[in-house]
This record gives C-alpha cells, structure tokens and sequence, in this order.
C-alpha cells in the first residue's frame, strides 16, 4: 500500500511537471498578453472616453439642438463668432481621432484584443472608423481612413523631454492657431465645406444619417469604457433613432468591394 501511494504520488508530480515544462510557458505569455492589453486600457480611458464624450455631445448638439444654425459661420469671415461652431466641431473631432492614433502607435496594440475590455473597445473604434469611411450613406461628414489617420497624426504633440516624453493631443488654442496655415487646414477641406450643408439638412428636417450614426458608435464607445455610468451619465447617452440599418440599405454594385480608404 504505502509503494503503491508512493507511486502514484510520483507520477502525480511528473504529470505536474510536464504540464508545468510544456504549458507553463504558453500561460505566462497568455497573462502577460492579457496585463498589457489591461494596461493599455487603463492608461487611455480617460482620454478617450473624454474625447468620445465631447463628440458625441457635439453631434448631439448639432442633430437635435440647433447648435450650427444659431451659431455656424465661416471662421474666414470673423464677426461675431468668429468661427467657434466651425473651428470647435473639428477640433473636437480632430481629438477623438488623435487619441485613436496614438492608441494605435502604442507598443503594446496589437495585444488589445487579449483582453475582453479591450477587445469590445478596438473593436468599437473600428466601427466608428467604418462609419466614417463608409461610401454607402449618402451624407456629409465622410472621411476616408487614410486622411483619418493622417488627421490624428497631425493633432499628436511631443510633452516632456527624453525619457519623460509622451505623445499628446494638440490643444484647442494651438488648434485654432494652425487652422491659419494652409498645410495643416487642407485637412479639414472637405469638412469645413460639409458644416453648412449638415446645417441646412437639418433646417430641412433632412439629418444625415452619417452622423446619426456615428453618434450611435460613440455612445458604444463609452458603453465599453465607463460601463457603469460613473463619468458619463447615462441621461447623457441618449441614443438617436438610426434610420437606416445595415440589413436596410440597398446591395453594392457588382464591382464593389470593401476596401480601407
């Protein structure tokens, strides 16, 4: 009996060892991947969901409380409000999209998705980007994934020096500042030229469904980051009716084919 028990103990322990030899290894990895995933979570809540807030709350304001009508004008024309309706909507924008970026130009990304949080949260941003790019709602407001990029890449700032040096998002003065350089506003072109189209869409009672939508996207956005309501309310999360579903819209042409513009 006690031969018997000493070897069963000693194959309990060699199975422990193999498990420990062949999958000790793979488990490590597999936390670490998911602590740096939660890591990077962690360390870009805040701004991003800031970032998401402010636009969505913007879109809100420009769909359901007039914001461009009573205050749109061109910033190239000054008078009164010199321009804030303009300048700010895509500054805030402009913001969201440059913590998208530097999100994407962490080391740690393409772990993201080794943990469920940052899992719903990459994937949520890509939505977001979809509804941006997309060629099939037939509305303003449209931009492609390359000139997204491009967007964020000009809105990062270096902070600090040496190894205290960090990416960061451009303020909204320095913003207003660059927007008077034609090589920094050309990326706002189309844009600038879409507010007041959004604007007398909507006195027609015509909203775009771009921004219907996109609103929708960021409201999901923050569902991810702040689940439980503590930063954002959820009587700020009012989520407009989307018009037109996915399984609504009409098929792609024959020749069409998704693609990252």
């Amino acid at each position: 009996m006690e031969l018997g028990t000493v070897l069963l103990s000693a194959l309990v322990s060699g199975a422990l060892a193999l498990v420990t030899t062949f999958w000790g290894p793979t488990l490590r990895a597999r936390r670490e991947r998911k602590d740096t995933a939660e890591d990077l979570v962690a360390r870009f809540r805040d701004v991003l969901l800031t970032s998401a807030n402010d636009l969505q709350s913007r879109i809100y304001n420009i769909l359901e409380l007039g914001f461009l009508e009573a205050y749109y004008e061109p910033a190239a024309d000054g008078g009164e409000g010199d321009g804030y309706a303009e300048l700010n909507t895509l500054y805030v924008l402009a913001q969201h999209l440059c913590w998208h970026e530097i999100l994407r130009r962490d080391s740690g990304y393409l772990l993201l998705r080794s943990d469920p949080q940052g899992a719903d949260l990459d994937a949520g941003l890509d939505a977001l980007g979809r509804e941006l790019a997309t060629d099939r709602v037939p509305s303003p407001f449209r931009v492609f994934w390359g000139d997204k990029r491009a967007i964020g890449e000009i809105m990062i700032v270096e902070r600090g020096t040496g190894d205290a040096a960090r990416p960061d998002c451009l303020g909204y003065a320095e913003f207003v500042e660059r927007m008077e350089d034609p090589r920094f506003a050309r990326w706002f072109g189309q844009l600038r030229t879409d507010l007041p189209e959004i604007a007398e869409a909507i006195r027609d009672h015509r909203p775009p469904e771009r921004l219907i939508r996109l609103h929708g996207r960021l409201i999901d956005v923050l569902d991810v980051l702040d689940p439980d309501c503590l930063r954002v309310p959820e009587e700020s999360r009012r989520r407009l009716p989307e018009r037109l579903t996915e399984a609504d819209r009409p098929p792609p042409p024959d020749w069409y084919a998704p693609a990252s513009y």
